[in-house]
């Protein structure tokens, strides 16, 4: 089947006849991803109707450079609405109630003021340019940390803002009030309801891709007046906020009229992947890079290494939840493949994983939490061929889980279990190879599309009839040899930092 057609998906637990649902209210998810858009319907009851999806291009100008096509990205995402709504019938076109987007939070772009034009690529959150733009002191990291509830890291906007601004053409718009720096949910919220007399709507931005440029406060849910001072960043090149849950504007296809009830970041959204979330049930996302995500009942204290992250908000009510990041899980795949051209991939992603391969440091697109250092490069150790080279990434990535799971705060209960979705979560052998290493019971999601679930989730305004995805649950077990390449790895995490400090 060609890859960009639509195609009915039944969920695993749909039970209701194509009678019931031709009656049911239907919800359009936009999900912008690191490799491909796509639209996708769901029913009231979280089974999936239908989808279309499109791949889109990435490219890697320079070192650390990763960039993307802003029109690419916007027309791949209208070439799926209309691909998918000109599948359904003329009934089931009536029930759509509504669309919302999700896309990744720290993907930012350039823009023309007044057109809303791209004046730059997409700087994609795994570009590193900006590395070195700002240095990022105890005493900063202290305070990006407490207004934010992030960590300072160089793949979030204000680093990659800083580097534009040092651009001749870039800054000289910004001395002519030209310009303007948005993640990107704001350029495809207002792009999907554009029209021939309003080619751009305006400008708005989510509060969870903002706060991901570290301008943002989490108390007043607006833009940091302090940090814009230490930053040097002018107020007027960024957009006006609102809330996750809003009024986004109207896509029109053909006759018909869709409202947007939302926009915000792919894992906010993917919290909500199993219909409400458990504090105690841990959810991992794997795609282009490994998240790790725990819904808050209340803020935790400051002194973790781990992000409080802002999941959804509307006037009523805001989400959030404690995260820690994964930044090289398959855009580490992908490292793979462009240094061993000759590598198979696709064959070793079918086979179970090697019982013992060696180590990989993997410090693609830098090592995100709980260490939070950019500078460390990537390497392999005992690999002799190209299965242990596949199986070290595999693990490194479930190394790097483990951490994650180490650094959560102690203020808080251990989790019961986890939840797995995601693209990679498929692979063979890697759930029970996660279980087996965090000793917790692994629920490996059958539907992994837990960020597009999620969000319809919202857009049907969190219902009690929600169905969660069926799941295969694995129970770990004891692999003394696994937690000895653990503890192996540990150490070599440790010497590569010492080195970087220069102990």
């Amino acid at each position: 089947m060609n890859q960009d057609s639509p195609h009915p998906s039944p969920d695993a637990n749909h039970t209701a006849t194509d009678a019931d649902w031709q009656d049911a209210p239907l919800y359009l998810v936009l999900d912008q991803g690191g490799g491909s858009s796509r639209a996708l319907l769901f029913d009231h009851s979280g089974n999936e109707r239908g989808r279309a999806q499109q791949p889109v291009q990435t490219q890697y100008p320079g070192p650390d450079q990763v960039e993307q096509s802003p029109h690419e990205l916007l027309h791949s995402l209208q070439h799926c609405v209309d691909r998918l709504l000109s599948s359904l019938t003329e009934p089931q076109r009536r029930r759509v109630r509504s669309w919302g987007l999700a896309c990744q939070r720290s993907n930012l772009l350039g823009l023309e003021r007044h057109s809303g034009q791209p004046l730059t690529p997409v700087l994609s959150w795994q570009d590193l340019r900006a590395k070195r733009s700002i240095v990022w002191t105890p005493s900063l990291t202290r305070l990006v940390n407490q207004r934010t509830g992030l960590f300072p890291s160089d793949h979030h906007g204000v680093s990659k803002i800083r580097w534009c601004l040092q651009q001749p053409g870039l800054r000289a718009a910004a001395e002519r009030a030209e310009l303007l720096f948005s993640p990107l949910s704001a350029y495809l919220a207002a792009g999907l309801c554009s029209t021939q007399s309003n080619p751009l709507g305006p400008l708005r931005l989510d509060h969870s891709c903002a706060q991901r440029t570290l301008l943002w406060n989490r108390q007043t849910l607006d833009w940091d007046h302090q940090l814009l001072q230490q930053f040097g960043i002018p107020r007027q090149i960024l957009p006006s906020l609102a809330h996750c849950e809003d009024d986004w504007g109207l896509l029109r296809w053909r006759e018909l009229t869709i409202p947007g009830r939302f926009v915000g970041g792919d894992q906010g959204c993917a919290l909500f992947g199993q219909g409400r979330p458990k504090p105690q049930h841990l959810n991992l996302n794997l795609g282009t890079g490994a998240f790790i995500s725990l819904a808050l009942e209340e803020l935790p204290p400051h002194q973790h290494r781990l992000l409080t992250s802002l999941a959804s908000s509307s006037r009523q009510q805001t989400h959030w939840m404690l995260e820690g990041t994964v930044n090289g899980a398959a855009s580490a795949l992908q490292w793979l493949q462009r240094e061993q051209p000759k590598i198979d991939l696709a064959t070793l992603q079918q086979r179970p994983l090697p019982l013992n391969p060696g180590l990989f440091l993997n410090a693609v697109c830098g090592l995100g939490s709980p260490f939070w250092d950019s500078r460390v490069l990537s390497r392999f150790i005992d690999c002799d061929n190209d299965a242990d080279r596949y199986g070290a990434v595999i693990e490194s990535i479930l190394f790097l889980i483990g951490e994650n799971l180490q650094a959560i705060p102690a203020t808080l209960a251990r989790p019961e279990q986890i939840n797995l979705s995601g693209g990679l979560s498929q692979l063979p052998g890697l759930a029970q190879r996660l279980a087996d290493l965090t000793q917790l019971p692994v629920n490996l999601i059958e539907q992994p599309e837990a960020t597009a679930r999620g969000l319809a989730f919202i857009l049907a305004r969190r219902p009690d009839s929600w169905k969660p995805s069926a799941q295969q649950r694995l129970q770990p077990c004891a692999s003394a040899p696994l937690q000895q390449r653990y503890q192996r790895w540990q150490q070599l995490v440790r010497q590569a930092l010492k080195a970087q400090n220069g102990n």
